[in-house]
């Protein structure tokens, strides 16, 4: 059996205090916060406050998109606790707009999908869908129905 003491004065323990109690207040100060993540995305998006219908629509009209009226599909879903191929791809394209998935891993989330109405570039239905946990979108996506459709960001750049 091994036994190591230290043995310090009260000064030396004040300092040693006070050093840890410094660097863990850096490590702190340096730490990028969930809302630091969203604004530097994109300053003119906020993700945050969407605990009813309206504040949901007036969302999706502030990025450019109509939805059709009454076309509001919505479904508890869970973000699975590890990401496929698919999965991956689809939080890269969260990630470029300020927003990561992972962080809600194993989370019910609610799903919110709309039905487009004013995409020139596609032919077909086209539906945005948002993922809300705690009144907050975490992510989300413009798609097409068809099979050889696309999936990108609420820009709808694809």
């Amino acid at each position: 059996m091994f036994i190591c003491t230290l043995r310090s004065t009260g000064i030396k323990l004040g300092v040693w205090m006070f050093v840890s109690f410094s660097v863990l207040l850096l490590l702190l100060w340096f730490l990028p916060s969930d809302d630091a993540i969203d604004a530097s995305a994109d300053t003119n998006i906020t993700y945050s406050d969407v605990s009813d219908e309206q504040s949901r629509l007036d969302f999706i009209k502030s990025l450019g998109w109509n939805v059709v009226e009454g076309s509001c599909e919505v479904k508890k879903v869970t973000i699975p606790s590890n990401f496929d191929k698919i999965y991956t791809q689809y939080n890269d394209i969260q990630k470029k707009q300020g927003l990561d998935l992972s962080k809600y891993k194993r989370k019910s989330v609610m799903k919110y999908t709309y039905e487009v109405e004013n995409l020139e570039k596609w032919q077909g239905k086209v539906y945005l869908t948002m993922l809300i946990y705690n009144d907050r979108i975490i992510g989300g996506d413009i798609s097409s129905a068809l099979e050889n459709g696309f999936v990108c960001g609420f820009d709808g750049n694809f």
